[in-house]
């Protein structure tokens, strides 16, 4: 049996799939500009966190920490004036022999030297964690936002963003004493 539609039927049915299609053939999916560059700062990739006292052997340790990993998402405005990013930074932190609480509390940074001295120029935030259990090892996730102002003329490159562990001066001199292989 052989059905005959008419014009009006025809355009519903033809109405419907593009709005299930969601209309992508009327806008333009082209990718935006790249994310500005975000690096982990080599210095300030870890952190040894000994227990307070004098000793700084590996009895000594309260725990350890490396950024792992992290992903961004870079939302621009149209006219390309600012920029809001969604970065997510994964901790890995692994309990030392001198962890008795079974606790592990650190600051961590997200820095804009373009902005440098003004605050939007470093951002430090408090994190803290628990080993359950028997575990030895704790993996974080930190989510954080940032809205930065992009100034016409300037380059992407100009707005290199810096994440790290925010060290004592023991700590920092720690890490650069050990060899990085």
């Amino acid at each position: 049996m052989i059905r005959k539609f008419g014009v009006g039927r025809v355009a519903l049915v033809v109405g419907l799939a593009l709005s299930v299609a969601g209309c992508s053939i009327f806008s333009s999916n082209k990718p935006g500009p790249p994310c500005l560059p975000i690096l982990v700062l080599k210095d300030a990739a870890t952190v040894t966190r000994f227990v307070p006292g004098p000793g700084r052997d590996i009895t000594d340790v309260s725990f350890t920490g490396r950024i792992s990993d992290f992903r961004a998402e870079c939302k621009f405005k149209k006219d390309l004036s600012q920029v809001e990013i969604k970065l997510n930074a994964v901790f890995i932190l692994t309990r030392g022999a001198g962890n008795k609480d079974r606790k592990a509390a650190f600051k961590y940074f997200v820095a804009v030297p373009h902005f440098h001295p003004l605050p939007q120029g470093k951002q430090i935030f408090a994190k803290a964690g628990e080993f359950q259990g028997n575990r030895t090892q704790l993996g974080l996730i930190e989510d954080v936002t940032l809205v930065i102002p992009l100034a016409r003329g300037t380059k992407r490159e100009d707005y290199k963003i810096f994440l790290g562990f925010q060290l004592s001066r023991e700590e920092a001199e720690l890490n650069r004493t050990r060899k990085q292989f």
